[in-house]
């Protein structure tokens, strides 16, 4: 069975939506990167993150199975991966229960709320 592997333009579409979501989700302050090496097998795609580091590597999947790839599948997925980096210091407070995390719950709803209430 053939598989369903994104082209070098599809690949270029997803890293410009992850940047348009790390701007819309005010995250100019974290590196952004792509590994250049496929996601882990079974993904449409994975991010790796390093809030101490402020980077996150991402990582698109090389068989997309029976899922299309276009430009509504790769928006809705680099919207995925970008939320994990979004939401990483506010689980990570939570899980240390560290006192950051009221103000970091804020942040996010602050954010949400721009976005939602457009």
């Amino acid at each position: 069975m053939a598989k369903n592997v994104p082209s070098a333009e599809q690949i270029a579409e997803f890293a410009t939506y992850i940047e348009h979501f790390q701007t819309l989700l005010n995250l100019r302050d974290w590196r952004i990167e792509a590994t250049g090496k496929p996601a882990q097998k079974g993904a449409l795609a994975d991010i790796a993150v390093s809030p101490e580091d402020r980077l996150a590597v991402w990582s698109l999947g090389r068989d997309w199975g029976n899922m299309p790839i276009n430009s509504k599948t790769l928006r809705e997925t680099a919207l995925h991966e970008i939320l994990h980096v979004f939401l990483r210091p506010l689980i990570d407070a939570c899980a240390s229960r560290d006192d950051s995390a009221d103000s970091l719950e804020h942040s996010a709803i602050v954010v949400l709320e721009k976005l939602l209430s457009k």
